[in-house]
Formats: structure tokens, C-alpha cells, sequence
């Protein structure tokens, strides 16, 4: 991990428990020339989305230590206007599209369903354009 002080810009904080989808995800944006950081619990991305302010947030919905829902819901009240793109297999449908929605999240992936390359391509796409 790279020291706050040292004033790099991180692009993009992957949040999943898998820790090979993270290393993959992270090799893949990497490729694209982001600057990527992963972590695989909600305390862990908490305490990482706060030093580094990234500017894509790529979080899970079921973690170890809490729902991804309810972190995004905490980090829109304080805030937090950061791109977020949710991804899970459980909350694809119902009530949770309108959650998402109204939390701010445009983007939405169904990890079974999407290659992990495809998830990346997203990611690239939703970075904010560099003014």
C-alpha cells in the first residue's frame, strides 16, 4: 500500500471477499493504467475509501462484516459523491434496484453472470474524465 503522504491518486477501491476476482479485477485495471487498490472487508474499504478517496468505488454487496448496501447508504450521507458501481449476485432484483438507484449507484453487475474482463471494460468506462 502506498503511503497517503506520498500524493498518489488512487482510481478505483475494489471491495469483494474474493481475493482472486480482486487480484484479477486489479491486473486487468491496471492494464488500463488505473491506480488500484482492493480490500476484502467493509472496515478495510471503509478505512481505505477515506485516506485515498478513490474516484470509482467497485463494492460487493455481501461481505464478511456487513452488506455493501447499507456501507454505500452511510458513505451517501456523509457525502461521499464518488462513482460507485455495485456487484453481486444477490440483490440483482426488487426492492434493491430502487435502493441502488435512489443512492446514486447508475452502474449494477451480477457477478455470476458478467466475465470478469466485462466488469473491468465497466469500471474503465465509469472513471470520471481527468479535466
Amino acid at each position: 500500500m502506498v503511503p497517503a503522504e506520498w500524493g498518489m491518486t488512487i482510481s478505483v477501491l475494489v471491495v469483494d471477499d474474493d481475493a482472486d476476482l480482486r487480484s484479477g479485477l486489479r491486473a486487468l485495471l491496471e492494464v488500463h493504467g488505473l491506480e488500484v487498490l482492493d480490500a476484502g472487508t467493509l472496515r478495510e474499504a471503509d478505512a481505505l475509501a477515506r485516506l485515498y478517496e478513490p474516484a470509482v468505488l467497485l463494492i460487493d454487496g455481501m461481505l464478511p462484516d456487513g452488506n455493501g448496501i447499507e456501507w454505500i447508504s452511510i458513505l451517501r450521507s456523509e457525502g461521499m459523491a464518488t462513482e460507485i458501481i455495485f456487484m453481486s449476485s444477490f440483490f440483482a432484483k426488487g426492492r434493491w434496484l430502487g435502493v441502488l438507484s435512489k443512492l446514486g449507484v447508475r452502474h449494477r453487475i451480477n457477478k455470476r453472470e458478467t466475465p470478469i474482463e466485462r466488469i473491468a471494460e465497466i469500471v474503465v468506462q465509469a472513471m470520471p474524465l481527468q479535466t
